[in-house]
This record gives C-alpha cells, structure tokens and sequence, in this order.
C-alpha cells in the first residue's frame, strides 16, 4: 500500500453532485446479466454454470453491491478543490476528504471478481463505483444483485484466506473495510494476527487507523522490535490519521522508545500530521 499525503485535486462540481444518484447504476446494471439463487454463494454458483452452458470461452465478472461505510470515496470521478488523503493499493485508491467543507462520498460500489472460463480461479478482484460507465475489459458481467453484509464479508474473507495472488487478496482487505459493519474491525485485527500476506496485514492496519478506536493495539505493533517493519510503519501512519485527542501523546512518546530509523520517519511524519489536523 503506498499513502499519498494531504492533496488538492480539481474535479467538476457536476461528478460529485451525481455520486448520491443511483440512475446511472440502473443504466449499467441494465448491460449485465442478472443471475437468480438464495444466496450470494448460489448465485455466484449460478453464474458459472451460466457462463459455461453458453460455451464461452472467455473470462467473466461477477459483481454485486453492498452497504458501503460513511466517508470513503472510490472513484469518484473528476473533483474540484478536493482536500485530503488517497490511497493505493495496487493500483486501487480509496479517498478520503471534502470538498468545500463536504465529506465525498461513493455510497454505490461494488465487488466485481473476475474468473477465468470454468469459473473456478479467480484472477482480479476490484472495487468498482456503479455510477461510472465502464466497459470491464470487454467481459460479460454476470450480476449477482446485493449481497447482505453477512454473505459478503464470508466470501471476501475466504478469498484473503485462500492466500491467492498479492493483489487480489489486497483488494479484498479493502473491500471488507469498506463495509459499513461493526465485524470490520475484528476481521481486520485477525489479518494483522494471523496472516502471512504483508500486503494483507499494511491495508488492515491502515484501516484500522481509519476507522478509530484502535490507538492501543497499534501503538503496540509499533513498539514490537519482533514485528515486521512494513506493518511496524504502517501502524505509525494509521496512528497519525486518528482522531483521538491522545495520540498526538501517544506518537511523541513512541518516538523516544523507538530505535528503527524508518519507523522513526514515520512517526515524525504522523506527529506532523496529527499536530496540524488536531
């Protein structure tokens, strides 16, 4: 995951006022196939057997929306005056700021995986914003309709857990913090616990900085010398995105116990930003 810090981007005022409408989602919606089942795992099930009864050869998307949490923006278009943060995560960026003193927002996502021919290996999974047109490489798109958070999280967790491709599994971290679900943050610190994907373990500790409430366990990443560096600096970094009154402390007082010259760097990075945010 590579941060960019605090940035001004123009973008049309015309873009953002069209993220909270859900007309342009029902133009694209009505170019994908639409796939009937009980569940989320049956109908990505039925989309297989769909696109293998058609005698395709190609490969193809499954996707499908969910209840995206409060202040995050995925491709939200072009934006005027834009203030704040983006992140990459292997060619994903997640925003994270205002536009004239408003939060931007892309409440209207989904989770498109694709899948090679037979339908069993999955290649990419991305977070796509419905609003925007796009043509998804040209493959037939098999639409799954919305999954409950339940379903979704089961099914993004499986994947990191399948300790696929570095990307892949990335994206699926991110996908699981962008839902609104108080289980995000349990899953995430069970990723920095257990899993053996750096990428996996960077994106949960920086949300875990994101979503709040986690000073202590991050705080205790950056201390641990047995860590690996990566999450050790990736945990400094969400520290600096806290709202906490009390990390600005914790942060100073870090840094005097810290031997690391790198996880020193980024400290002083996140002091800086925490004392001027605060």
């Amino acid at each position: 995951m590579k941060v960019i810090a605090t940035l001004i981007l123009c973008i049309p005022v015309t873009a953002l006022l069209l993220l909270a409408q859900t007309s342009a989602q029902n133009a694209q919606s009505s170019r994908f196939i639409a796939v009937e089942g009980a569940s989320l795992r049956a109908r990505m099930e039925a989309a297989a057997k769909k696109h293998r009864d058609a005698g395709a050869q190609t490969n193809f998307w499954t996707a499908y929306s969910f209840d995206v949490r409060s202040g995050v923006a995925v491709d939200p278009g072009d934006a005027v005056q834009f203030a704040g943060s983006m992140n990459s995560y292997s060619g994903m960026t997640v925003f994270t700021g205002k536009v004239n003193g408003m939060t931007v927002e892309t409440k209207n996502l989904g989770v498109f995986t694709l899948h090679e021919p037979g339908g069993g290996k999955r290649t990419r999974l991305e977070i796509y914003n419905l609003d925007n047109p796009r043509e998804y490489g040209g493959y037939p798109v098999y639409w799954l309709g919305r999954g409950g958070n339940e379903e979704s999280l089961a099914y993004l967790r499986a994947v990191v857990e399948a300790d696929e491709a570095h990307k892949l599994v990335e994206h699926a971290t991110v996908a699981i913090a962008l839902h609104d679900d108080p289980r995000v943050v349990g899953i995430l610190k069970e990723f920095v616990r257990r899993s053996t994907s750096q990428e996996v373990r960077s994106a949960a500790v920086h949300w875990l900085g994101d979503i709040g409430g986690e000073d202590a366990f991050l705080a205790d990443l950056v201390r641990d010398e047995a860590e690996h560096k990566r999450v050790r600096e990736a945990a400094a970094h969400a520290l600096g995105r806290s709202e906490n009154p009390a990390s600005l402390n914790t942060l100073t007082s870090l840094y005097g116990t810290i031997a690391n010259q790198e996880v020193k760097k980024s400290l002083i990075h996140s002091i800086f930003i925490n004392a001027n945010e605060a």
